[in-house]
């Protein structure tokens, strides 16, 4: 079994930003304090530290804001170890290199592939395409962001069984470390084994180990609501807080806010697919936790009464979000993501970012054009610590969302806020920030002649 000393801290910080990313979400701001070595994550609130000792503490609004020990790293040692056997990484090192990484993959089965940032490093990984046996590129088999994460996920079953090549590159111009993760969902002896279950189904399962998790298939209508139920089990060794990381389509591209914790037992979450397939949730347990848990979904009925219609047992939606006003709770980090709701009409969402003198910043409101949100015409603007708008901009980005670079004189707290292009428009969104990165020398070629491999199984250093 490894030991404490052969497991680094930027290892177990990589460990817990894969597995567990609606508790440490997004890009991290990494520093000390006292006895500790620490990760802060802007997007969740949410500290990771690991002591001197060896000891790894939480603090945050997951922790209810009490710094909580969660174990010595020794303990997590060997479920690390396993965890990076599966992983090939490597490093995107100039701003437009796409690293070749080829994985083995069996005709028919379902595999999942996941790119994710190493040591909070790559801030905004993408699979810029995936090649078949005889370097052909899979239609529609490509992903830049999913989730509560820039990081990046796709799923698909190969026609033909052979050598497949995952390419890796930084959106935006992003350089830094990457993980690949490829997951056979069909392996019998993967803890994600499919599972099916249909509408008014219960689907019962236990997380039998730390970090792990399930996997549940089921098929959704497009345009149909429907209402899905997370919660422990209600006897014998429960799983305390059980997590829904995401319900996924057939791509890997996680629907809008079907993620979240069940807090005090129970999760429900609303959604409403946009087309109708094979879609998948990942449950998982909150952090060192086994036990039982329960999944069941159902559709929402509809109620026809003259020449309207009315769900007939509407789901709770949430107050307004995030301020106006330089007192918003929304905080933004370059290198992370957010996402908020237009609520209602002529509604403005605020989010602090700091920036610094000199960098350039990019920041993109994104709704329905590139399936970020609902929102169809996104409105941003840019203010200054006093207030004033320094910029704003509606339909730069792609199809109409909203894109605005801007190069700060001084450094300084801003304020970026979401609306819609229109008064009475309401809908979803997700807002980025990115700034410009330095490049340095490629390092794992970006084609067939890469010397670098990697199979269930492998780890590439």
């Amino acid at each position: 079994m490894p030991t404490t000393a052969n497991i680094s801290n930027d290892e177990v910080f990589a460990y817990a930003e894969a597995n567990y990313r609606s508790i440490f979400t997004g890009a991290a701001i990494s520093g000390t304090y006292q006895q500790y070595a620490y990760r802060y994550y802007a997007a969740s609130g949410n500290y990771l530290g690991i002591d001197t000792s060896g000891g790894i503490a939480m603090l945050g609004p997951f922790t209810n804001n009490v710094l909580t020990e969660v174990g010595p790293v020794a303990a997590f040692a060997t479920a690390i170890s396993t965890w990076e056997s599966s992983m090939g990484m490597g490093t995107i090192s100039a701003s437009g290199e796409v690293d070749s990484v080829p994985c083995t993959m069996v005709a028919g089965h379902h595999y999942r592939i996941q790119v994710q940032s190493t040591s909070g490093s790559l801030l905004d990984p993408e699979i810029a395409r995936v090649l078949d046996p005889s370097q052909n590129t899979l239609a529609n088999v490509s992903n830049a962001d999913y989730g509560i994460s820039q990081n990046a996920q796709v799923t698909f079953a190969p026609a033909v069984s052979g050598a497949y090549n995952v390419c890796v590159q930084g959106q935006y111009s992003t350089t830094g470390g990457y993980i690949v993760l490829v997951t056979d969902l069909d392996a019998a002896t993967n803890s994600d084994t499919q599972t099916t279950i249909a509408a008014g189904q219960t689907y019962s399962d236990t997380v039998g180990s730390s970090f792990g998790t399930k996997t549940v298939f089921f098929s959704l209508t497009g345009g149909q609501e429907y209402q899905f139920t997370l919660q422990t089990a209600t006897s014998g060794d429960a799983l305390n807080t059980p997590v829904l990381r995401g319900v996924y389509d057939g791509a890997g591209k996680q629907l809008s806010g079907s993620f979240g914790q069940a807090s005090g037992g129970a999760l429900t979450v609303g959604i409403t697919p946009s087309s109708t397939g094979t879609y998948y949730a990942v449950i998982a347990d909150s952090y060192n936790d086994t036990g039982g848990f329960s999944f069941a979904f159902n559709a929402v009925a509809v109620a026809k009464s003259g020449p309207t219609y009315a769900v007939a047992e509407p789901i709770t939606r949430t107050a307004d979000d995030y301020a106006a006003t330089s007192a918003t709770s929304g905080r933004l980090i370059a290198g992370s993501a957010v996402s908020g709701n237009i609520e209602t009409a002529d509604d403005y969402d605020w989010f602090a970012i700091p920036l610094t003198a000199g960098s350039t910043y990019t920041f993109d409101l994104e709704g329905s054009a590139t399936a970020q949100g609902t929102l169809a015409d996104p409105l941003l603007g840019l203010h200054n610590s006093s207030g004033t708008v320094v910029a704003r901009d509606d339909d730069n980005g792609t199809g109409l969302n909203a894109r605005i670079t801007y190069t700060p004189t001084s450094s300084d707290t801003y304020y970026l806020d979401a609306t819609a292009a229109s008064t009475t428009a309401t809908g979803t969104y997700r807002l980025w920030a990115t700034s410009s990165t330095a490049t340095t020398t490629n390092d794992i070629a970006g084609s067939t002649a890469t010397t670098e491999t990697v199979s269930v199984g492998d780890y590439i250093n």
